[in-house]
């Protein structure tokens, strides 16, 4: 008979941070020390408040960052308390015209609420709010720390009270106001957050994701468009108000502000370094894409021929209105919409002391067409 002696760990204690076999940390406590607490492994660290052991005194909570002292033999298993919630949605401001903005709305379960107040001394929440192409250039998670480190200003708008409170959910709002005309298709992104402040005076913010895994985008006449569409076949509390052969939650004076605030505007800036002397500003990127055309050379956008035929069909349609000139700027939305006099409102341009109004242009098979002056021919 063969025997086997096993040494094995039974005689020694641990405390231990992990979750479902897991291990973020494991120390030995053969004598009294201290440690500091991680952040869990894996890919919720951002949603992670701290870590939480049941002992027959009550619940221990430690939050990320902290000193815990224990003492020779203690033995304890923390597992890891994450605070999960959205934003997701935004509800466009309808008040009067100097107050058109837009309120995004982040979404917290009661129960999370609950926990998250029970575990840590002060919670306050907020929402961080900027403009879609800044949160592009960040390539990164919205937090106060990435905007600081990449130098970005967003407006951070503190919360004092739930717009909702029902359905075992939680509601509460960040608002961008006075949006002007000229930016009604400028669509802006934001993320609520949590900030909490420990019983030991340290801070921590914990921030929101998105059920969509990207952060929501929204712009007025976006908002406008949707509202426009929500309507019912039948007459009901929610839906009073005719809308055609449909019914709809707002009035005939809320449904004209509504379809004049969905049309598209265009903002150009004048910029001495591009063709033309004009571009698109950099925030309607993300709804337009933009090209160039010149007649006279091969610089135009098909590259076939020196004078493609849809150089000669737009500058044939410019000269029908009166304008001869020798290229043009031309706009199509990148959802593919069809731009028109129906859907199209202020076309401006932003010389750096003043704004004025381009009044002189044309569509192209749904693309805006804005000419500028060279004065030469295609032909």
């Amino acid at each position: 008979m063969l025997l086997i002696a096993c040494g094995g760990n039974e005689d020694k204690t641990y405390i231990t941070f992990g979750e479902m076999g897991v291990l973020s940390a494991q120390i030995e406590t053969t004598e009294a020390g201290s440690l500091r607490v991680p952040s869990p492994a894996g890919i919720s660290v951002d949603s992670c408040l701290g870590w939480q052991v049941k002992t027959e005194d009550g619940t221990i909570f430690l939050p990320i960052g902290a000193t815990y002292t224990y003492e020779a033999g203690e033995n304890k298993s923390f597992t890891p308390v994450y605070f999960n919630f959205t934003t997701d949605d935004a509800t466009l401001l309808l008040d009067d015209e100097a107050a058109v903005g837009i309120c995004f709305t982040t979404t917290v379960k009661k129960e999370e609420w609950e926990k998250l107040t029970a575990f840590v001394a002060e919670v306050t929440r907020g929402t961080l709010i900027l403009s879609a192409s800044e949160a592009a250039e960040i390539q990164g998670k919205i937090t106060h720390a990435v905007l600081e480190k990449a130098g970005t200003t967003a407006i951070d708008v503190p919360a004092t009270d739930w717009l909702t409170d029902a359905a075992g959910e939680l509601c509460f709002g960040g608002t961008l106001t006075d949006i002007s005309e000229l930016f009604r298709s400028k669509e802006y992104t934001a993320v609520g957050y949590v900030k909490i402040t420990h019983v030991d005076g340290s801070e921590a913010y914990i921030y929101a994701g998105s059920k969509g895994y990207t952060t929501p985008r929204f712009s007025v006449m976006s908002l406008a468009r949707t509202a426009l569409l929500d309507l019912s076949d039948t007459r009901s509390d929610a839906y009073p108000h005719p809308a055609g052969d449909k019914f709809s939650p707002y009035t005939d004076e809320e449904q004209a502000k509504l379809t004049e605030l969905s049309k598209f505007s265009v903002l150009l800036v004048s910029d001495a370094s591009v063709r033309g002397n004009r571009r698109l500003h950099d925030d309607f990127f993300t709804l337009y894409t933009e090209s160039t055309i010149r007649f006279g050379d091969d610089s135009n956008t098909s590259g076939d021929s020196e004078y493609s035929e849809e150089a000669q069909e737009i500058y044939c349609a410019l000269r029908d209105n009166r304008y001869v000139g020798g290229g043009a700027l031309i706009m199509t939305t990148k959802d593919g919409t069809q731009l028109s006099d129906e859907n199209i409102g202020k076309i401006s341009i932003d010389y750096g002391t003043i704004v004025g109004e381009i009044k002189t242009y044309i569509f192209y098979k749904g693309s805006l067409v804005i000419p500028y002056s060279v004065y030469t021919r295609p032909y």
